[in-house]
Protein backbone atom coordinates (compact mmCIF):
# COMPACT_ATOMS: atom_id res chain seq x y z
CA UNK A 1 0.00 0.00 0.00
CA UNK A 2 0.60 3.48 -1.02
CA UNK A 3 0.77 5.99 1.76
CA UNK A 4 1.33 10.02 0.80
CA UNK A 5 2.88 12.58 2.87
CA UNK A 6 1.01 15.50 2.54
CA UNK A 7 2.10 18.78 3.72
CA UNK A 8 0.25 18.60 7.09
CA UNK A 9 2.13 15.69 8.00
CA UNK A 10 5.58 17.50 6.93
CA UNK A 11 4.47 20.34 9.23
CA UNK A 12 3.33 17.94 11.91
CA UNK A 13 6.27 16.60 12.40
CA UNK A 14 8.64 19.60 12.30
CA UNK A 15 6.28 20.65 14.64
CA UNK A 16 7.00 17.69 16.94
CA UNK A 17 11.24 18.02 16.13
CA UNK A 18 10.48 22.26 17.01
CA UNK A 19 9.21 21.37 20.47
CA UNK A 20 11.28 18.69 21.24
CA UNK A 21 13.92 21.07 20.74
CA UNK A 22 12.41 23.81 22.67
CA UNK A 23 12.24 21.21 25.61
CA UNK A 24 16.25 20.01 25.48
CA UNK A 25 16.58 23.95 25.38
CA UNK A 26 14.21 24.41 27.84
CA UNK A 27 15.89 22.20 30.71
CA UNK A 28 19.34 23.55 29.72
CA UNK A 29 20.85 20.11 28.10
CA UNK A 30 23.16 20.73 25.49
CA UNK A 31 21.26 20.61 21.98
CA UNK A 32 22.85 19.72 18.92
CA UNK A 33 20.59 20.07 15.99
CA UNK A 34 22.24 18.89 12.83
CA UNK A 35 20.54 18.89 9.23
CA UNK A 36 21.64 18.72 5.72
CA UNK A 37 23.91 20.95 4.20
CA UNK A 38 21.47 22.28 1.54
CA UNK A 39 18.61 22.41 4.33
CA UNK A 40 20.37 23.99 6.73
CA UNK A 41 20.17 27.40 6.30
CA UNK A 42 16.47 27.21 5.75
CA UNK A 43 15.92 24.87 8.75
CA UNK A 44 18.11 27.56 10.97
CA UNK A 45 15.61 30.35 9.62
CA UNK A 46 12.65 28.20 10.52
CA UNK A 47 13.82 27.42 13.59
CA UNK A 48 15.18 30.70 14.51
CA UNK A 49 11.23 31.94 13.95
CA UNK A 50 9.88 29.17 15.89
CA UNK A 51 12.27 29.68 18.91
CA UNK A 52 13.17 32.97 19.45
CA UNK A 53 16.26 34.46 19.48
CA UNK A 54 17.49 33.36 23.42
CA UNK A 55 16.39 29.90 22.85
CA UNK A 56 17.77 29.70 19.08
CA UNK A 57 21.03 31.07 20.76
CA UNK A 58 21.11 28.60 23.33
CA UNK A 59 21.90 25.75 21.14
CA UNK A 60 24.75 24.69 17.95
CA UNK A 61 22.59 24.10 15.07
CA UNK A 62 24.25 23.31 11.28
CA UNK A 63 24.87 20.85 8.48
CA UNK A 64 27.55 18.58 8.83
CA UNK A 65 30.69 20.49 7.21
CA UNK A 66 29.57 23.18 10.28
CA UNK A 67 29.26 20.55 12.89
CA UNK A 68 32.99 19.09 11.77
CA UNK A 69 33.82 22.78 11.45
CA UNK A 70 33.10 23.48 15.49
CA UNK A 71 34.52 20.85 16.73
CA UNK A 72 37.53 21.06 14.63
CA UNK A 73 38.04 25.12 16.06
CA UNK A 74 37.29 23.82 19.13
CA UNK A 75 39.28 21.18 20.01
CA UNK A 76 42.26 22.11 17.15
CA UNK A 77 43.36 20.06 14.71
CA UNK A 78 42.36 21.68 11.29
CA UNK A 79 45.40 23.00 10.67
CA UNK A 80 45.93 23.87 7.09
CA UNK A 81 44.10 25.46 4.18
CA UNK A 82 40.99 22.51 2.74
CA UNK A 83 40.72 22.18 -1.04
CA UNK A 84 38.66 23.62 -3.01
CA UNK A 85 37.30 22.22 -6.18
CA UNK A 86 39.44 24.17 -8.21
CA UNK A 87 42.12 23.05 -5.74
CA UNK A 88 41.56 19.45 -6.15
CA UNK A 89 41.59 19.85 -9.80
CA UNK A 90 45.32 21.00 -9.68
CA UNK A 91 46.27 18.94 -7.36
CA UNK A 92 44.81 15.91 -9.25
CA UNK A 93 46.35 16.88 -12.20
CA UNK A 94 49.49 16.95 -10.91
CA UNK A 95 49.30 13.59 -9.87
CA UNK A 96 48.41 12.84 -13.81
CA UNK A 97 51.47 14.36 -14.93
CA UNK A 98 53.74 12.99 -12.34
CA UNK A 99 52.65 9.34 -12.82
CA UNK A 100 52.99 10.09 -16.84
CA UNK A 101 56.01 11.72 -16.41
CA UNK A 102 57.37 8.09 -14.46
CA UNK A 103 55.76 6.46 -17.17
CA UNK A 104 54.63 3.78 -14.92
CA UNK A 105 51.36 3.53 -15.53
CA UNK A 106 49.47 0.28 -16.61
CA UNK A 107 45.61 0.91 -17.66
CA UNK A 108 44.98 4.25 -17.85
CA UNK A 109 47.55 6.41 -20.07
CA UNK A 110 45.49 6.92 -22.79
CA UNK A 111 42.90 8.22 -19.89
CA UNK A 112 45.38 10.95 -18.82
CA UNK A 113 44.21 13.19 -21.70
CA UNK A 114 40.52 13.04 -21.42
CA UNK A 115 39.25 16.00 -19.69
CA UNK A 116 36.46 13.97 -17.43
CA UNK A 117 39.25 12.07 -16.44
CA UNK A 118 40.67 14.35 -13.37
CA UNK A 119 37.06 14.81 -12.22
CA UNK A 120 36.70 10.72 -12.06
CA UNK A 121 39.56 10.40 -9.89
CA UNK A 122 38.63 12.88 -7.41
CA UNK A 123 35.66 11.63 -6.96
CA UNK A 124 36.65 8.08 -7.25
CA UNK A 125 39.22 9.03 -4.48
CA UNK A 126 36.91 11.07 -2.16
CA UNK A 127 34.96 7.59 -2.07
CA UNK A 128 38.24 5.47 -1.14
CA UNK A 129 39.06 8.28 1.78
CA UNK A 130 35.38 8.14 3.14
CA UNK A 131 35.44 4.45 3.06
CA UNK A 132 38.73 4.33 4.96
CA UNK A 133 40.86 3.00 2.12
CA UNK A 134 44.39 4.26 1.98
CA UNK A 135 46.69 4.05 -1.38
CA UNK A 136 49.05 1.49 0.63
CA UNK A 137 45.69 -0.72 0.91
CA UNK A 138 45.03 -0.71 -2.93
CA UNK A 139 48.41 -1.37 -3.49
CA UNK A 140 48.39 -4.23 -1.53
CA UNK A 141 45.07 -5.26 -3.37
CA UNK A 142 47.87 -4.89 -6.60
CA UNK A 143 49.51 -7.55 -5.30
CA UNK A 144 46.90 -10.00 -4.81
CA UNK A 145 45.25 -9.97 -8.08
CA UNK A 146 48.69 -10.26 -9.73
CA UNK A 147 48.82 -9.29 -13.43
CA UNK A 148 45.16 -9.32 -14.04
CA UNK A 149 43.35 -6.59 -15.42
CA UNK A 150 42.41 -5.51 -12.14
CA UNK A 151 45.24 -5.30 -10.93
CA UNK A 152 46.70 -2.61 -13.37
CA UNK A 153 43.51 -0.67 -12.91
CA UNK A 154 44.59 -0.72 -9.27
CA UNK A 155 47.99 -0.04 -9.73
CA UNK A 156 47.05 3.32 -11.45
CA UNK A 157 44.43 4.38 -9.46
CA UNK A 158 46.72 3.50 -5.84
CA UNK A 159 49.43 5.91 -7.63
CA UNK A 160 46.92 8.62 -8.51
CA UNK A 161 45.59 8.67 -5.06
CA UNK A 162 49.35 8.31 -3.63
CA UNK A 163 50.65 11.24 -5.75
CA UNK A 164 47.48 13.32 -5.24
CA UNK A 165 47.88 13.08 -1.47
CA UNK A 166 51.44 13.89 -1.26
CA UNK A 167 51.12 16.99 -3.68
CA UNK A 168 48.11 18.36 -0.61
CA UNK A 169 50.52 17.40 1.71
CA UNK A 170 53.56 19.20 0.31
CA UNK A 171 51.72 22.32 -0.13
CA UNK A 172 49.87 22.26 3.42
CA UNK A 173 46.71 21.77 2.42
CA UNK A 174 43.91 19.55 3.57
CA UNK A 175 41.44 17.42 1.73
CA UNK A 176 37.85 18.26 2.24
CA UNK A 177 37.04 14.77 3.04
CA UNK A 178 39.68 15.23 5.93
CA UNK A 179 37.29 17.36 8.02
CA UNK A 180 34.52 14.91 8.80
CA UNK A 181 37.73 12.08 9.27
CA UNK A 182 39.28 14.42 11.81
CA UNK A 183 35.78 15.53 13.75
CA UNK A 184 35.07 12.31 13.95
CA UNK A 185 38.22 11.29 16.19
CA UNK A 186 38.32 14.64 17.81
CA UNK A 187 34.63 14.08 19.07
CA UNK A 188 35.49 10.76 19.98
CA UNK A 189 38.21 11.66 22.10
CA UNK A 190 36.38 14.83 24.07
CA UNK A 191 33.34 13.06 24.19
CA UNK A 192 31.88 16.14 22.56
CA UNK A 193 28.56 14.42 21.61
CA UNK A 194 28.05 13.29 25.51
CA UNK A 195 24.91 13.76 27.24
CA UNK A 196 23.68 16.15 24.27
CA UNK A 197 20.08 16.00 23.18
Amino acid sequence: MLSIVTSDALGQGRNVMTSMIRSSVLQGRKTIVIVPDQFSFEYDKMLYKALGAKQFNMLITGGFNRICELIGKKYGGFAGEKTNENLSVIMMYLAICRLKKEGTALYYKKAFDKGSFINKMIALVKELRSAGITPFALSAAVAQENGSMLSKKLYDISKLYEYYMDELEKRGLKDNSDAVSLAVELSQQHFSFDNAD
